[in-house]
């Protein structure tokens, strides 16, 4: 899944982080982060593993994937301009 991501992105303009961002929990699968800039805007791409505590503080019961390690986050974000304009600027 992450070596789709990390190609499939690549080919699309995204750059990828030098660190796993965020950093990930012990035991956990590393994420990617990615940033494109277009027309004076950052956008971050992140995808990153989550557990069923990750969930504790919401109403909500994940599905068995977050107990397994299989669950994932895609992310895009849009910056309001000057508020970040790296992954690292958002951990």
């Amino acid at each position: 899944m992450l070596r789709h991501y990390r190609t499939a992105a690549g080919l699309d303009g995204w750059k990828a982080s030098s660190k796993p961002v965020p950093p990930p929990a012990p035991g956990q699968a590393q994420g990617l982060c990615f940033t494109r800039t277009e027309g004076g805007k950052t956008a971050l791409l992140s995808v990153f593993f989550l557990t069923a505590e990750d969930f504790s503080y919401d109403d909500y019961t994940p599905g068995p994937e977050f107990d397994s390690g299989a669950g994932y986050r895609l992310d895009i974000t849009s910056d309001v301009p000057g508020t970040f304009t790296t992954c690292e600027d958002t951990f």
